[in-house]
């Protein structure tokens, strides 16, 4: 529960700061405009990567591993490109508070935001870890 805190707080500091820093990207809103858009950024990257950890566990086991060249890129490309998809549906309903002038500044932030999710996230530390084959 601390990480998804710090991952919404350290993700609603990103939302407010980057604005001046990425091009084509104005965030107008406050302090709880940021926070909510974070909680939401968070809760979708968490689901994203629950279900894709799901569907690749499912195919590769189902193809024998042999999926994994497909799978793996289709969800990397997923948990960013959503996020991304999910940031510009934002700005339409909400333009006086978060605006994009198009898909490759949204996929900057979202990319911001992966990185954010990535570092805080428990499922990281599992890359971190040794196998347990000595390696």
């Amino acid at each position: 529960m601390m990480r998804f805190i710090l991952t919404t707080v350290l993700s609603a500091l990103a939302l407010s700061l980057a604005s001046p820093l990425l091009p084509g990207y104005s965030f107008g809103g406050g302090l709880l405009a940021a926070l909510c858009l974070a909680f939401m950024s968070s809760s979708t990257a968490i689901v994203m990567k629950g279900v894709g950890r799901a569907c690749t566990l499912t195919w590769r086991v189902r193809t024998i591993g042999r999926a994994t060249a497909i799978l793996l890129p289709i969800w990397l490309l997923g948990i960013w490109l959503i996020p991304a998809a999910e940031l510009m549906l934002v700005s339409r309903f909400f333009p006086a508070t978060l605006s994009f002038t198009g898909w490759g500044s949204a996929l900057s932030l979202a990319a911001v935001l992966l990185g954010i999710n990535a570092l805080t996230n428990p499922w990281s530390e599992t890359l971190k870890k040794p196998c347990e084959c000595g390696h």
